[in-house]
């Protein structure tokens, strides 16, 4: 049997009674919150691990990995919050998203100054979680207010995924100069945790004063939507999707090899390069340096975006991260990673500002955006939780000393080691880095051919529009 769902498109009023699109200056207003995602995962993406390594010294990769993909499970419901912020708009899901992501780091603040027991190990890694699920919510949010401004400034999709661009690598280079330099996490020394806690509260203060009307897209007074028994998968199974599946599905292959780099580089810098111990300050200086040439990639990843298409940028910047997988694991100077990292920030720019162009070009239903961004935004969590998975459990076969057929063990709240009472990690072996970091370039060379493959389907579907003499007003979606 099939069903129908008839809709009427969507334009944005346009009468003389409504203001004129807002500018993207006036966009920032709403989009500089962006810094504080970006910070809160930069930061964490050093703090995370280094704690997690005390708690498990013995199984601190695949705890870690594991850790990683539970938080990303739980982006699995972004469709869901999408699907809500459409329908309410988007400044409830974003005061709910920060009351959660603060309740979270609140939790951690509990959990690691309560000594290395297992009250305090099971409360950090819930308290992750929380954190973890206030992030999702705040993302999508912002990913369906990208894609209103996207709809109503489709020549400018490339400046405005520059702009919000802009504002994470800001987060980001402040989350790792804070964490890697000034204030890192030690053993005995947590107020990293109580300054991050106060950092969130003044940015939720400003959120609260963001202006409501760049907040909500107004609708024109014909949008009408009805439904017969409509669902949103078969939706989505549709033939006007075709293009926004393959975009998902080259997100979730760029994320899995994401997901190894962010499960293993700061473990990989201790164990097969000079770094040593001081690999976490080294890992934040490896991260500003790329960083700071996804900052000078912006201008010419927009302009790219806008002229040649977003799939030549998306495709230009996961030939580049392909490119540095391959050759970061043969090396182990600091010096030199140093040198090559350029390559990793610019393809990244290059990848995140075409995909971003490249969705909401290929999302069909306006009345829909967040929901669709939302589950854009869960592929990436998906690829990353699978990519953390797959690191951690490779990685755990390759212990230098194998000896770790006992149960998982919580780490001592005090010791007469040489290193001051702080528990070790145990090292893992050069072959094994390279066994996952070789499969993360596979993922970033699959993540190119989907990007391909999305172009075309909207090649096709732009050249479908052409033959027709005339769009009509209603628009009838056939849903098996």
């Amino acid at each position: 049997m099939s069903h129908y769902k008839t809709m009427k498109t969507i334009h944005p009023v346009t009468t003389n009674n409504q203001p004129p699109p807002p500018t993207l200056c006036r966009l920032s207003v709403a989009l500089v919150y962006g810094i504080l995602l970006a910070f809160i995962t930069s930061a964490t993406s050093i703090a995370i691990p280094q704690e997690v390594a005390w708690f498990q010294p013995r199984f601190a990769a695949l705890t870690n990995g594991f850790l990683i993909f539970m938080g990303c499970l739980f982006n699995g419901a972004a469709p869901i919050i999408g699907r809500i912020s459409d329908q309410y708009g988007r400044r409830p899901l974003m005061l709910t998203g920060a009351g959660i992501l603060t309740f979270g780091l609140v939790g951690l603040c509990v959990a690691v100054s309560s000594g290395r027991n297992t009250f305090s190990f099971v409360l950090f890694c819930i308290s992750y979680l929380t954190q973890s699920t206030g992030l999702t919510v705040l993302s999508v949010s912002f990913a369906g207010l990208l894609a209103d401004f996207g709809k109503i400034l489709p020549d400018k999709v490339g400046a405005l995924g520059g702009v919000f661009s802009f504002f994470n690598i800001l987060g980001a280079a402040l989350g790792f100069v804070i964490q890697g330099t000034v204030l890192p996490v030690q053993f005995n020394d947590h107020r990293f945790y109580f300054w991050l806690v106060g950092l969130v509260v003044v940015f939720n203060i400003g959120l609260l004063r963001v202006p409501p009307e760049l907040l909500k897209i107004t609708l024109s007074k014909e949008t009408i939507v009805q439904e017969k028994n409509y669902s949103v998968f078969t939706e989505w199974m549709s033939e006007e999707y075709a293009a926004w599946r393959f975009v998902l599905l080259s997100r979730f292959f760029f994320f899995c090899g994401m997901g190894v780099f962010g499960a293993l580089m700061l473990y990989y810098l201790e164990d097969c390069t000079s770094a040593g111990s001081a690999a976490p300050t080294m890992y934040s200086y490896i991260a500003l340096v790329s960083l700071a040439s996804s900052l000078l990639a912006i201008w010419p990843s927009s302009v790219i975006t806008d002229t040649f298409g977003t799939a030549t940028a998306a495709g230009v910047g996961g030939t580049f991260m392909a490119m540095f997988m391959a050759i970061v694991v043969q090396l182990s100077s600091i010096k030199i990673i140093l040198c090559i990292v350029p390559v990793y920030g610019i393809g990244q720019m290059f990848y995140n500002v075409g995909d971003m162009g490249l969705v909401i070009q290929s999302i069909p239903n306006d009345e829909s955006k967040a929901q669709d961004m939302g589950a854009w935004s869960a592929s990436s969590s998906f690829g990353s939780a699978l990519g953390s998975v797959f690191a951690s459990v490779t990685i755990s076969w390759f212990h230098v000393t194998k000896n770790s057929s006992q149960p998982f063990e919580l780490a001592p709240s005090s010791s007469s080691s040489s290193n001051g009472g702080v528990p070790q990690r145990i090292a893992y072996q050069s072959i094994g880095y390279e066994v996952v970091f070789t499969m993360a370039m596979v993922f970033m060379i699959g993540s190119v051919l989907w990007v391909w493959l999305a172009a075309r389907r909207l090649a096709n579907n732009k050249n479908k529009e052409c033959v027709q003499d005339q769009c009509p007003k209603e628009i009838i979606t056939l849903v098996v």
